[in-house]
């Protein structure tokens, strides 16, 4: 076998003709692990092969024909993607049996102090957009949902809501046991056991630390502890987007199930949560083509309806008195 210019030549003696298998035609086979072995193919002879056992032939000849070494060495980046692949499920895995969440987990090492700075914070930028609505009437009414609410929850008196007149519907809770209702929303209720749903939702959202772990998730730990600091200027701008980005999906079921829980131990109907779902439900349709639904961060509110229809007939008694529900719904007057 000679290393010629126009290709390999293999001389089999003079009863043969010297074949040459040009190096643009040739293929490698198989080489061994220690690489001082390869069996070489020409892609235009199927079946034929030459072992090579020579090193330094094996090392010319692939200088002369580099395709020889390509497979070789994409080889080897496929296995070392198939292994850092492999890692990464098997990383992913072990994070979801263990239930190890990056950014709960943060939250939860957070101090009660700077949850409860953090809350407030987050209050008080909210606080700067509207009007705080205190009337003495609405907002003993209101003392007397949560009281009836918070109950078993709040042991250290933690769990407060605001009323902010705010020009758009919604109730969010925030950091530290702290929320927000806004005044619209209260209009647009039907009932106050449909304020009293929201906000068992919101207390739950709270009980979970899903308003810590939004936080860490959106805007990052270097600007929380800018804000825990005292820092009003990054972190200003960033609480109320990573609110407004919302909790994962799962987040909500389990908030609405720790509202129905508290609706049920305060003997309140769970009648209003399923309504206020329900006309949420006509508001926003589920639509028809949902390629893209995995991407939405809350569930379809005829989902949540489906889950309140669920539960099973309770005990319950009217959660505000007609002059009580009357000073609620005029709470910023």
């Amino acid at each position: 076998v000679r290393l010629e210019a126009n290709g390999l030549a293999i001389d089999r003696g003079p009863d043969y003709e010297v074949e040459v298998w040009p190096y643009s035609g040739l293929t490698l086979d198989a080489r061994n692990k220690h690489q001082s072995e390869v069996t070489i193919g020409l892609r235009d002879l199927p079946g034929a092969q030459l072992i090579v056992r020579d090193a330094a032939a094996i090392e010319r000849l692939f200088r002369i024909a580099p395709q020889l070494a390509r497979p070789h060495s994409r080889r080897r980046w496929q296995l070392l993607f198939a292994a850092v692949a492999g890692l990464f499920v098997v990383l992913i895995a072990l994070m979801w049996v263990m239930d190890v969440r990056p950014a709960r987990t943060v939250a939860d090492l957070l101090p009660d102090r700077a949850r409860d700075l953090l809350g407030r914070g987050v209050v008080e930028h909210f606080k700067q957009q509207g009007k705080v609505c205190d009337a003495p009437a609405g907002r003993a009414a209101l003392d007397r949902l949560m009281a009836r609410l918070k109950a078993d929850e709040d042991a250290d008196g933690r769990l407060a809501v605001t009323v902010i007149n705010l020009p758009f519907e919604n109730a969010f809770a925030t950091a530290g046991g702290h929320m927000v209702i806004t005044a619209r929303l209260i209009e647009m209720a039907h009932s106050p056991e449909e304020v009293a749903g929201v906000l068992a939702h919101e207390i739950g959202q709270g009980l979970e630390r899903h308003p810590e772990v939004a936080l860490v998730r959106g805007v990052g730990l270097a600007v929380l502890m800018e804000f825990i600091a005292g820092g009003t200027g990054v972190a200003g701008r960033f609480t109320s987007g990573a609110l407004q980005s919302g909790y994962a999906r799962q987040d909500e079921f389990v908030a609405d199930r720790h509202a129905l829980r508290l609706l049920k131990q305060a003997e309140i109907s769970h009648r209003g949560l399923e309504n206020f779902f329900a006309r949420l439900a006509k508001k926003h349709k589920k639509p028809v083509f949902q390629a893209f639904d995995l991407l939405r961060t809350h569930p379809y509110p005829d989902a949540r309806v489906a889950v309140v229809r669920r539960t099973v007939p309770y005990r319950a008694r009217p959660a505000l008195t007609a002059t009580q529900w009357r000073a609620l719904r005029a709470i910023c007057k």
